[in-house]
């Protein structure tokens, strides 16, 4: 075999073993989900459970309506918190990234920057900021959650934005400001239509990002009836005999709307990691 097979099984065997080592405890908690729960035979990793069933889903519906929040309350407050932030950050992102690309300004590069300077401060070292911050101002309820998410989603998207509005070719803007159409006109009619792998890409992540966004939902959430699905499946664990396969179906029907995303979603990822614009 040449230098260039090896490397090609080698590289094949390195995916093959990632897949399998990330798959593993995805079919736990669904082998879980599936268990009577006190079967000796389903103490193997509940990967195989001897006796299946799907008492269990109907089951989380009461056991969170009963203990936490109902689950379709919990959906709910997910659905809104992370379809808000998905939407302010990218409209903000795209105004950012269009003035960033064919704007100049004095001080362009130095902004560009520090926003960038966003991607490198992890999230769990910002509660506490975040926190004091949400307090001084007095933003209570869905508003302390969703804004500091916009905050945090900023950086990304501005980044890939920018790069992909300036492969753009400048000649297209150009035809546009002869034809007489302003700035908004030509990032609504000209740009957007052209950016859409990348705002397809951009929105993909937020949402990945923050559906299942932990520690700042922990720390500015305060009403039990607002907690959003990460929220609400940790507080299960507070309480003595909880039944775990209940709780392994709970993750799994919240699993459902990031595999839907990213079923939908994946031809746009694709190609807005690879497509770079319309160029001269």
């Amino acid at each position: 075999m040449t230098q260039r097979s090896w490397f090609g099984t080698a590289l094949h065997a390195l995916l093959w073993t990632w897949a399998i080592i990330v798959a593993i405890p995805l079919l736990f908690i669904l082998g879980l989900s599936l268990s009577r729960g006190t079967a000796a035979s389903d103490r193997l990793l509940y990967v195989l459970p001897a006796d299946p069933t799907f008492d269990n889903y109907p089951r989380a519906f009461d056991f969170m309506a009963e203990f936490v929040v109902a689950l379709p309350r919990v959906f709910l407050n997910s659905a809104v918190a992370t379809g808000a932030t998905v939407l302010g950050a990218l409209t903000l992102a795209t105004l950012a990234a269009y003035a960033f690309a064919t704007i100049p300004f004095p001080g362009r590069k130095v902004a560009f920057l520090t926003v960038c300077l966003g991607l490198t401060v992890p999230t769990s070292i910002m509660v506490v900021p975040e926190f004091i911050t949400v307090r001084a101002l007095g933003i209570s309820g869905r508003p302390s959650l969703i804004l500091p998410y916009i905050a945090f989603g900023l950086a990304l998207p501005t980044l890939i934005l920018t790069v992909f509005f300036r492969a753009i070719a400048p000649a297209l803007l150009d035809a546009a400001r002869v034809d007489g159409a302003g700035r908004l006109r030509t990032l609504w009619s000209i740009v957007l239509p052209i950016s859409r792998p990348a705002l397809g890409t951009c929105a993909l992540f937020l949402f990945l990002t923050f559906w299942n966004e932990f520690p700042l939902a922990l720390t500015l959430i305060r009403e039990t009836g607002q907690a959003t699905l990460p929220l609400a499946i940790a507080s299960t664990r507070s309480r003595a005999g909880t039944p775990y396969e209940v709780v392994a179906a709970v993750i799994v029907m919240a699993s459902i709307p990031v595999l839907v995303a990213f079923a939908l979603g994946q031809r746009q990822l694709i190609a807005g990691l690879t497509q770079g614009g319309v160029k001269e």
